[in-house]
């Protein structure tokens, strides 16, 4: 049985339920959909804070299962198929194809049925492949400990082109389980079929933050 020490600051509000944060990301300039400006997914925290301008940023409370509307018009909503990642704790729990597919993990606290970096001070990455590639309008990113130390969203074009989606810092949350919601309004019709999550576990010391599941919402071809 596997033990780690975890450094938890978040459980006092557990009893309360789940909750879903919801990040908006302006597109309304096409340059900002585009290489220039793109940070590397293992830069350190901060290094390009801010290049995204008129980013807000609030919080609603609400259950995991009730957080997400059906698809939209023309939407497709999908979970991943594939993962890799810059390291895993172990294989096949805690391993990157635990990220893969719908979210199974509810409560709050170290699961074998997500996402672990090997260690819990690093910087990590995890790259998640869907089936369909679609123009992207929302990333929902399902952790399940010690959120949210995600430092960067990037996307990958089928034509291999990166985008960034959202960078930002480590931040402390009420709400464990959290559901991280990234909306997007692009200029550009771009197809995406790969999301990659970057998180920074150095600067707070919070320990692992563990990711259950991604789900890539957009327009198909």
């Amino acid at each position: 049985m596997k033990t780690r020490q975890k450094i938890l600051f978040l459980l006092i509000s557990l009893a309360l339920g789940t909750a879903c944060r919801i990040f908006s990301v302006d597109r309304t300039k096409e340059n900002q959909v585009s290489t220039a400006g793109l940070k590397s997914a293992t830069a350190t925290m901060g290094a390009n804070a801010g290049k995204i301008p008129t980013r807000a940023m609030t919080a609603t409370a609400g259950s995991i299962e009730t957080a997400l509307p059906t698809a939209k018009p023309g939407e497709i909503r999908q979970w991943a198929s594939f993962a890799r990642a810059s390291s895993q704790f172990d294989n096949p729990n805690w391993s990157a194809s635990q990220a893969v597919g719908e979210p199974d993990v509810f409560e709050c606290g170290d699961n074998i049925r997500a996402w672990a970096s090997l260690d819990d001070d690093t910087i990590e990455w995890i790259e998640l492949t869907y089936r369909t590639a679609v123009t992207p309008t929302q990333i929902n990113i399902y952790q399940n400990l010690n959120p949210s130390q995600v430092v960067e969203v990037q996307m990958t074009a089928l034509d291999g082109t990166k985008y960034n989606a959202w960078e930002g810092y480590p931040e402390k949350v009420e709400t464990c389980p959290d559901l991280m919601t990234i909306e997007l309004e692009l200029t550009k019709k771009i197809l995406v079929n790969k999301v990659r999550i970057t998180i920074d576990q150095r600067v707070s010391g919070w320990g692992w933050n563990e990711i259950d599941a991604v789900e890539l919402v957009g327009t198909p071809k």
